[in-house]
């Protein structure tokens, strides 16, 4: 078995970010790449299935090529191949609503998309050139040369606060400086298995696709079924999966489960994405016994992820704030700052906003959108992350909550996420506080998971824990929080409940 040359993934920062595919098929070809619907298929197969889409791509010579995604194999073989092609892929996920995929299309200047499905059936602009080419089943080597030099090497797109997609475009060069951390600092071997659970509109599965080619690893994926994260939790069990990324409210869904599942096999459990509980990581820690926990931070804007912290049991627990892991420190090549309301710079342990600066931090928003987000200080580039946090006295970032989780009820300034672990002290239940604003005053209204509780008795359990002034004022019981395609609680869909 070949072993990984280091310095072969990290030697340019302008190649593509499937050199670490291209080598390994060359090594390893009867080795499996992907698993994706019921189906493993090896480095060569998806080498072909792909080389077939990046010599139809030649005809076009598109430095941005949009991908209709769906979690099939197809779709994996288009954004390779794209790749390949050294152009820039722009996901557009088949579950996003139609207004969406377009408002992407024209936010982009799309001329050329990859789909299975023609887009004039999605009743979609009729300029965009729809490629479906046919997947040939020759097995025939041929001269992978990038034809187009883009810079980028995706553009995702998250939720803009007018409510149109806002583009992030992400360079290669910010990408390699985030593999080559990951294979600097982690022994992954072509023997691992990595989970996909992610969409691929979603960053991370950019980690969980080309970190595990990188390895000359295997990637399985999971079937979105109507109880996808037991199927998530199943199909770790079923592959014997060694290195399993996730979204952290997967074990609030799931840890009443933990006691049915041992995952002895599994080397790395990394969390990103959102706000990880240290009384859950505790338990899920049961569940894989020899692993070790890592959780990351960072906003799109940054590239996948920005901050590693190890978690391990007693300095987690004495490290974390209102229930919540420390985020850690920065990768090499990135800095941060914290700054308070009026901008200026804090120290000393002060809570304010974390802004980033460095190679994972995008140039700009597609088309200039939000100048806003962005700040010169000491000659360099920061990104305003929007999220609330602080230095501890080891070191470590904590993570405190978005900007507006952060408010002022009666005089009192107030943290939901404090409210939030409240609750789940006293009644061991997952929920989520928002702000309801009614003409001048601020309410904090709770979601919480599970059977009706009495409000009288609920509101008098929980002065145990918590001051008067930080009592919602409104309790809503939900069986389920929602959640969005990225597996995060869907606040949109609660204020929505509100305003019923």
């Amino acid at each position: 078995m070949a072993s990984i040359n280091k310095s072969f993934f990290i030697q340019n920062n302008e190649q593509t970010i499937c050199s670490g595919f291209l080598f390994w098929y060359k090594q390893t070809p009867a080795s499996i790449a992907l698993y994706v619907e019921g189906k493993s298929y090896t480095y060569n197969e998806l080498y072909i299935a792909a080389s077939s889409i990046y010599t139809e791509l030649k005809n076009y010579g598109k430095a941005e090529v949009g991908v209709y995604c769906s979690n099939n194999f197809f779709s994996y073989a288009s954004i390779l191949a794209v790749s390949m092609s050294g152009a820039c892929y722009v996901p557009l996920n088949a579950k996003f609503p139609e207004k969406k995929i377009k408002d992407i299309i024209s936010d982009c200047n799309l001329e050329l998309v990859i789909s299975e499905t023609p887009l004039q059936q999605l009743s979609l602009v009729q300029r965009i050139k729809n490629v479906s080419p046919e997947i040939s089943n020759e097995d025939k080597e041929i001269e992978i040369i990038p034809f187009v030099y883009q810079s980028l090497a995706y553009i995702l797109y998250t939720s803009g606060s007018t409510g149109l997609p806002k583009g992030v475009p992400v360079k290669k060069n910010s990408v390699n400086s985030f593999f080559k951390f990951f294979i600097e600092k982690y022994d992954f071997i072509p023997a691992d298995k990595f989970l996909q659970a992610y969409e691929l509109s979603f960053d991370v599965s950019v980690f969980s696709m080309f970190c595990a080619w990188n390895a000359g690893a295997s990637v399985y994926t999971v079937n979105d079924g109507a109880n996808k994260f037991l199927d998530i939790f199943k199909a770790i069990q079923k592959h014997k999966i060694t290195v399993c990324s996730m979204v952290p409210g997967i074990l609030a869904v799931m840890s009443k489960y933990f006691k049915d599942f041992d995952f002895p096999f599994v080397r790395y459990s990394f969390f990103s994405g959102d706000a990880l509980y240290q009384s859950l990581a505790k338990k899920w820690k049961q569940c894989i016994p020899t692993a070790h926990l890592h959780n990351f931070y960072g906003p799109t804007e940054t590239t996948i992820v920005c901050t590693r912290y190890k978690w391990e049991e007693d300095k987690g627990e004495k490290e974390s704030v209102n229930d919540i892991v420390p985020i850690g420190k920065p990768f090499p090549g990135m800095e941060y700052v914290i700054i308070n309301e009026k901008g200026i710079i804090l120290t000393n342990g002060e809570t304010g906003e974390l802004c980033f600066a460095g190679i994972q931090v995008i140039d700009t928003y597609c088309n200039g959108t939000s100048p806003e987000s962005f700040f010169m200080h000491s000659g360099k580039r920061f990104y305003k992350t929007g999220d609330w946090a602080k230095v501890n006295e080891q070191g470590n970032l904590i993570f405190l909550g978005r900007k507006d989780s952060q408010v002022k009820i009666n005089g009192y300034r107030v943290e939901l996420a404090e409210v939030e672990n409240g609750i789940r002290i006293v009644f061991a239940r997952q929920s989520k506080v928002i702000i309801e604003r009614v003409g001048d005053w601020n309410h904090l209204v709770a979601f919480v998971e599970g059977e009706i509780i009495k409000r009288e008795e609920f509101l008098f359990q929980l002065k145990a824990v918590i001051p008067d002034h930080m009592l919602p004022s409104k309790l809503i019981f939900v069986v389920k929080l929602p959640l969005t395609m990225n597996n995060k609680i869907d606040v949109q869909k609660l204020r929505s409940i509100i305003n019923a």
